[in-house]
């Protein structure tokens, strides 16, 4: 697979919170790693504050990865939101805005991590971020958090800001979301725009080099000529634990997309209440269980996904994974997941018929 999605090399550059002085360690804002951060500092609460990229010559950005640490109380609870606009320029005095760029997910997972936006193919020398704080919501709840011993909200003296990356291959809109990395809402909303055949991964061009890897993990594989991006792809715990319950109650979250699993989980919790209650369990006891909520986060693999998606779609996955990292493949329609209604590789979709299916329904502990 051609590289493609590759962050561009800044030669001049300019990080401003003006009239504060400039923030050390400007790398940490293209360095990939949302644990690390750069303080912006906000003088006042109306200020504004940009972070300002410079190159000698026009530079065609087809996509931006911004990331930032949602400070004091979540949003829905009366604190202030984070805002920022994504801007261009050709002189670096008149700027016209691309996009805003949106920070805040909704529920209780305030802090947005990074997203990955897509924008208009794009030529300037000058881009550029500028974040301003938001007013809280008119009709958030009446809690007086100082019964609670939590500080009200007051304007957060700076912004964090974890990746500010200007992207010049095309991207998938939010792909962090339509991937089920996180939580997002509204993403049919959020299209991808198209991109020429120059800025996007051609199908025929992914290579699957799983046979490639020795038992060792290593990588044995003569490249043909050109440049290659090698992708390695795997899938682990979300280390999400079940809650609210008793500590010896608490362990990490079964696949919900695997019905064996879940099979096995529900035998084992329901022995052990069997056991502890001195057989009341059936028609002498406990007879339904109910799960009226799902509080286990962004769930997006199970170990049969390429089984299961074969089965409901029809056809291998495999080609579309660089997907997943928000790579544009073949082209932004046919990229998991489009927008219309029956694109040809969905992602998130397959997903949701799993869950009745296969994991869940009525059961009567009398049987």
């Amino acid at each position: 697979m051609p590289s493609g999605l590759r962050v561009l090399r800044v030669t001049s550059m300019m990080l401003l919170a003006m009239p504060i002085a400039l923030p050390a360690a400007p790398v940490k804002l293209w360095d990939q790693d949302s644990a690390t951060s750069v303080s912006i500092p906000l003088k006042s609460p109306d200020a504004a504050a940009w972070i300002q990229y410079q190159f000698p010559k026009p530079q065609v950005i087809r996509g931006v990865r911004f990331g930032i640490e949602h400070r004091g109380l979540p949003v829905f609870l009366g604190g202030l939101p984070e805002q920022a606009q994504l801007q261009a320029s050709d002189d670096g005095v008149e700027f016209r805005t691309l996009r805003p760029i949106p920070l805040i997910r909704p529920g209780l997972v305030q802090d947005p991590g990074e997203v990955t936006l897509a924008i208009p193919s794009t030529p300037a020398k000058y881009f550029r971020v500028v974040l301003t704080m938001g007013k809280a919501l008119a009709d958030r709840p009446d809690i007086d958090f100082g019964s609670l011993r939590i500080p009200n909200s007051a304007t957060p003296a700076e912004f964090a800001v974890t990746e500010f990356s200007l992207l010049p291959a095309a991207v998938v809109e939010r792909f962090e979301d339509k991937a089920g990395f996180a939580i997002g809402s509204d993403l049919n909303a959020s299209a991808t725009p198209e991109a020429g055949a120059d800025a996007v991964i051609a199908i025929s061009d992914v290579l699957d080099l799983t046979g490639k890897l020795t038992s060792d993990g290593r990588l044995q594989w003569d490249a043909p000529p050109g440049r290659w991006l090698v992708l390695r792809l795997g899938y682990s715990l979300t280390g999400a634990k079940n809650s609210p319950a008793s500590a010896e109650a608490t362990g990490l979250e079964v696949d919900k997309l695997d019905r064996d699993a879940v099979t096995d989980y529900l035998h084992h919790y329901l022995d052990l209440y069997e056991s502890a209650s001195g057989g009341l369990i059936g028609r002498r006891g406990l007879q339904y269980m109910i799960t009226d909520s799902w509080e286990a986060g962004a769930q997006n693999w199970t170990g049969k996904m390429f089984e299961e998606f074969n089965r409901l779609r029809g056809y291998d996955m495999h080609p579309w994974l660089p997907a997943l990292t928000g790579r544009v493949v073949q082209s932004a329609a046919q990229t998991p997941p489009a927008n219309t209604p029956s694109p040809p590789c969905p992602f998130t979709r397959p997903t949701r018929p799993c869950f009745p299916p296969d994991c869940w329904g009525l059961s009567n502990f009398n049987e």
